[in-house]
């Protein structure tokens, strides 16, 4: 990033939509790269737009997620700001541990675990008639706080996946991958990050 002029100008624009859109905005930067350049440059562009925007601009990490994009659409060496459409539920039932943590219900879990509650459970009965009904394909992403091992968040995704297909969600319409505690929402509310998201494909 160092030495790009334009950059110096797009960053903290960058940065300051976000924070004005605060917790109601979220970007994958998904990073591009030439013809012949290193494997792995389309990744290192996103990090490092990522870095800056949490380290230096102090945006929130829950807000950003990196993609890799490589060159197949030709748009050369770059990181595109792309927003993400996510599902949220707007009011349902929230766990006591989340009282007073979490401004709004979501898919919540308790420490180390990756079994639904009754919570997640009733929020997901009304992802799952969208789903249905609108025929969406979504990422179903899996995360833990920074003392779970890696793994817990496969599972909370895959957890989530079984139960909309229980549900009546085609399976082919549900993609759950692991974000390990990479994207937290709070530094320091450990129960906010032990969560799955539900976002457009």
């Amino acid at each position: 990033l160092e030495g790009d002029p334009q950059q110096a100008l797009v960053l903290p624009k960058i940065a300051s939509i976000l924070k004005e859109h605060r917790g109601r905005l979220k970007l994958i930067l998904e990073g591009h790269n030439d013809e012949g350049e290193p494997e792995g440059a389309d990744m290192e562009r996103s990090l490092a737009v990522y870095e800056w925007l949490v380290t230096v601009a102090g945006c929130p990490p829950g807000m950003l997620r990196v993609k890799g994009r490589g060159a197949a659409d030709g748009r050369g060496h770059c990181a595109v700001p792309v927003p993400i459409q996510e599902l949220l539920a707007t009011t349902g039932p929230l766990a006591a541990e989340l009282q007073g943590v979490v401004a709004r219900p979501g898919i919540f879990f308790a420490q180390g675990q990756a079994t639904l509650t009754a919570e997640s459970k009733s929020i997901l009965a009304v992802v799952a008639k969208c789903l249905v009904e609108d025929e969406y394909t979504v990422r179903l992403e899996g995360h833990t706080d920074k003392s779970e091992p890696d793994k817990v968040a496969r599972q909370r995704a895959s957890a989530v996946r079984d139960a909309l297909v229980e549900m009546g969600v085609p399976k082919l319409q549900l993609k759950p991958e692991s974000c390990k505690a990479l994207y937290p929402l709070s530094r320091s509310q450990a129960a906010a990050n032990r969560r799955v998201e539900v976002h457009l494909d």
